[in-house]
């Protein structure tokens, strides 16, 4: 039987020096069954970045459906100021003093409603420095980018405008309205052409709102 050399063979001093671990070992030392559980911290990370995804909406959300009514608001006080602002400097407006010095004009009401209401969506339309040429078009195109009143972009604020003018020109349109009535001749239901339909006695002009149906 061959044996090893001095050089295959290792010495016991190597051999212990194999066995034995440093004081300071950096390996993680295993934890036991009855410590796992309580240490484990990976569920409860990952259940608060779930409850952060379902916050509650923000106005950003809420802001949709009151868009077009801001939009026609606005429109409607510019339409009545528009001889009375300077447009240009409104369109060169880089702070909220020089907005109120382009709006000079107005009167207080019209002129506090677009500083204070919608003077930070102004300040945003001015910065795109992409506007229509003629003064109603410029008037429409302000008018709709800061329905949004800042919350959302100019740009978004007019895509959300558009949408909803399509949307209501899909609506149908109600030509005749007839209404529940009772009628001395001992009829109940509804009116037919705004009349009894079966004794022909018309809905007077002051019938209670009850004849009417409208309350």
């Amino acid at each position: 039987m061959s044996r090893k050399s001095k050089t295959a063979r290792s010495s016991a001093q190597s051999r212990s020096k194999t066995r034995s671990s440093p004081r300071n070992d950096p390996r993680p030392v295993p934890r036991s069954s009855a410590n796992s559980t309580t240490l484990e911290k990976g569920p409860k990370k990952r259940l608060t970045s779930v409850r952060k995804k379902l916050k509650k909406p923000g106005p950003k959300l809420r802001l949709f459906g009151d868009t077009l009514k801001s939009a026609d608001h606005a429109h409607l006080a510019l339409s009545q100021c528009k001889d009375k602002i300077d447009l240009p400097k409104v369109m060169t407006a880089e702070s909220k003093s020089d907005l109120i010095a382009a709006l000079q004009g107005a009167d207080e009401y019209t002129r506090s409603l677009l500083v204070d209401r919608w003077g930070a969506a102004i300040l945003l339309w001015v910065k795109e420095k992409k506007h229509p040429q003629h003064n109603e078009a410029i008037l429409r195109h302000l008018a709709d980018s800061i329905a949004g009143e800042g919350i959302v972009s100019p740009r978004r604020s007019r895509d959300i405008c558009g949408k909803l003018r399509r949307e209501r020109k899909k609506r149908g349109q109600i030509k005749r309205a007839e209404f529940y009535v009772e009628c001395t001749c001992g009829y109940q239901g509804p009116a037919i052409r705004n009349a009894c339909p079966k004794c022909g006695a018309p809905v007077p002009i002051d019938a209670p709102l009850a004849a009417q149906g409208l309350n």
